[in-house]
């Protein structure tokens, strides 16, 4: 009797200890952003990405869990490629449904032709898989309706016995407000705390799915502490490792982002258990991942069919074959990191001698695809320069010519480079112009005396004109004689630059006087694809890095094209190889002494969805001092490198130069390729 009462109550206590704490399994996680209709593989030497090979890995995995796994897009999923102009976003609506995405939040670039367009874009495509924007305001919107049907703030979807929430919040950047006008973009905090009450009754756990930038959704995290999980967007980035915010209430909210283009596909694995007498769910983060999209995942037939159907239409669009055309070769990479770099000062060159003008201008954020070694065509460089694609016209953005004085370029260029310390990856790149840019001067604190007509945080604005001791910007000359205030200027700009100048005058009352402004109808891209058929041939003699924006200091830094190998034996596991690497002074002063050259291989090898662990290839080489312009090659003889998946590189890394304010060109990686 003693052991059956005793039998009983352990019974009773296990029945009652799985009630107040049930286990309700496990959710997997697939997500993309920023594809922006990068369709095909990129054209570096490791050729990554490609949407056929996004069909393959996501199938993959759906495999092992198809009942709880889901395939989720952060945003910017139309506009910025190509593939863009067939529909203006329907094609990628269609793709995506074909790949198999469960939900994706509306991007920034997905509707910059206007909602109305967007509208007409979704009903075009009927995707069944539900598009997400919670922060707008429609209320002076002719189509509120019909877009509140075709766009939800939220979804719940249940995945192994658990309510899972998806809260789409879109970009609350005031830069894109006149693009998707009458409707408003709101405060997304202000939107997640109001509707997560309303969630919460519906839903066991939210996730957010958020187009807006890393310290945006890490405000999000901690300031909405129900929301578990970011699916992030916007700002490109590739995170290996899940960024963690802790909340005031004792939890742990995560922040995971995929890069761009369709290289790397991210993968959560979560885990939940439901507390159903306190209504709680706790959340854990079991793993994190990228997946690479390599040669090493096989395309998906159905898709490459379909990518060649879209190629064809878009080729009868434009009357001739451009995805295959030969308009010129290059020997360089034209990349677009660093404060001066070969793809943005080519693109300017190019602005310049199209349109006869003093100077040209154009900025980082406008450019998408960079321009790699070996065959160009015209595809290649509409990727480079594909915005804003608009269905009306059949054209992206023009040329503009307009005409300033040199002290309201003076002040341009101190408001810019106050607003963007040089460290940052967002470089403007200028020809016709060359200028020392000082990082240490002191800021003005003080305010310009223009008004302003919106209450937005902007600091460090520079005087109109600067007082010569505030100036960032010294030594300013164009096409070799000093800048003139009192000179009027020919100035070439994107659209996209000119929208820029125009969104800082709506702020500044005429702060930059536009003036004799002409539309010249050439597209951006047309220009730079005219100057790379007369070249022929793309080389380091005539797209130069040439010395247009130094820094004060020192800035040593590595290229590309910097880093050579001299084969001397091979072997199917290794090469023995010299290795050369040419580091240049790219700012005004003498280098310090005691800087190191580092020889290294990431241990990893190509896997880039890893974080990097780097070893030594060869001890370090300390470097001499630099004058100004001046570089110095340093070989490493005899160097063993092995073979990593087919590929060798190389990393080369400046170490100990606690001056050189630029770090972003102080390290470099290049892959190679040699037949077996």
């Amino acid at each position: 009797m003693k052991k059956y009462v005793i039998r009983l109550l352990f019974a009773a206590n296990t029945a009652l200890t799985l009630a107040c704490s049930a286990f309700a399994g496990n959710i997997t996680l697939l997500h993309t952003n920023d594809v922006h209709s990068h369709y095909r593989p990129d054209k570096s030497i490791l050729q990554l990405g490609g949407i056929a090979r996004l069909k393959t890995a996501v199938d993959k995995l759906r495999s092992i869990s198809p009942l709880s796994t889901l395939l989720i897009d952060a945003g910017d999923w139309s506009e910025g490629g190509i593939y863009y102009m067939a529909g203006t976003g329907e094609a990628s609506l269609r793709i995506m449904e074909e790949i198999g995405y469960d939900l994706a939040v509306i991007g920034n670039h997905d509707w910059l032709n206007g909602p109305d367009v967007l509208l007409d874009v979704i009903r075009r495509a009927h995707q069944r898989f539900p598009l997400l924007a919670a922060n707008v305001d429609l209320r002076s919107y002719s189509r509120a309706v019909e877009f509140s049907t075709q766009i939800k703030p939220y979804v719940i979807r249940e995945i192994n016995g658990v309510k899972v929430a998806f809260l789409g919040l879109i970009t609350y950047e005031f830069a894109f407000d006149k693009y998707i006008e009458p409707v408003r973009i709101t405060d997304p905090i202000l939107q997640a705390k109001k509707l997560v009450p309303i969630i919460k009754k519906e839903a066991d756990v939210i996730i957010a799915v958020s187009h807006n930038r890393i310290m945006m959704n890490k405000a999000i995290l901690a300031a909405v502490p129900e929301i578990s999980l970011i699916i992030g967007a916007h700002d490109h980035a590739k995170l290996t490792k899940p960024i963690t915010v802790q909340r005031n209430n004792g939890t742990t909210g995560w922040l995971v982002e995929a890069g761009s283009f369709g290289k790397f596909l991210g993968k959560v694995d979560l885990s939940v258990t439901l507390e159903p007498l306190s209504g709680k769910s706790l959340v854990a983060l079991n793993k994190y991942e990228l997946i690479q999209m390599d040669e090493t995942i096989q395309e998906d037939s159905v898709i490459l069919n379909k990518l060649e159907l879209l190629e064809q239409k878009i080729e009868s669009l434009f009357g001739y074959p451009l995805f295959t055309d030969h308009i010129g070769h290059s020997d360089v990479e034209l990349g677009k990191i660093g404060v001066e770099n070969r793809l943005g000062n080519f693109i300017t060159d190019s602005y310049r001698l199209e349109t006869s003008t003093d100077i040209a201008l154009e900025h980082a954020k406008f450019l998408a695809e960079e321009i790699y070694h070996g065959t160009i065509n015209t595809a290649d460089v509409i990727n480079t320069l594909p915005h804003i694609y608009d269905p009306h016209t059949n054209k992206t953005w023009s040329l503009n010519i307009l005409t300033i004085k040199g002290r309201t370029l003076r002040w341009l260029l101190n408001t810019f480079f106050s607003w963007n310390p040089i460290s940052q990856r967002a470089p403007l790149s200028v020809s016709g112009l060359r200028f020392i840019y000082n990082p240490f001067t002191r800021k003005p604190s003080s305010p310009t005396n223009t008004p302003t007509t919106h209450s937005v945080p902007f600091r460090l604005i520079p005087q109109l004109p600067p007082n010569q001791e505030d100036s960032v910007i010294h030594d300013i000359t164009v096409n070799g004689s000093a800048l003139n205030d009192a000179q009027t200027y020919k100035i070439a700009v994107s659209k996209g630059t000119l929208d820029a100048l125009t969104f800082l005058n709506d702020f500044f009352n005429e702060a930059v006087p536009i003036r004799g402004l002409v539309d010249t109808g050439i597209e951006s891209w047309r220009s730079v694809a005219s100057r790379i058929k007369a070249f022929s041939t793309l080389n380091i003699q005539n797209v130069p890095i040439d010395g247009r924006i130094r820094t004060q200091r020192y800035d040593l830094g590595i290229i590309h094209e910097d880093i050579n190998l001299t084969v001397l034996k091979k072997t199917n596991t290794e090469i023995i190889t010299d290795v050369s690497a040419t580091v240049r002074n790219y700012g005004a002063s003498t280098s310090a002494v005691g800087i190191k050259l580092n020889l290294l291989m990431n241990c990893n090898g190509p896997k880039l969805d890893k974080t990097p662990i780097y070893s030594d290839l060869s001890p370090y080489r300390q470097l001499p001092l630099l004058e100004p312009n001046e570089g110095v090659t340093v070989i490493w003889h005899n160097v063993v490198m092995p073979e990593m998946s087919g590929f060798y590189g190389v990393t080369l890394s400046i170490s100990d130069a606690a001056d050189d304010v630029n770090a972003i060109n102080n390290e470099t990686t290049r892959w190679f390729k040699f037949p077996r």
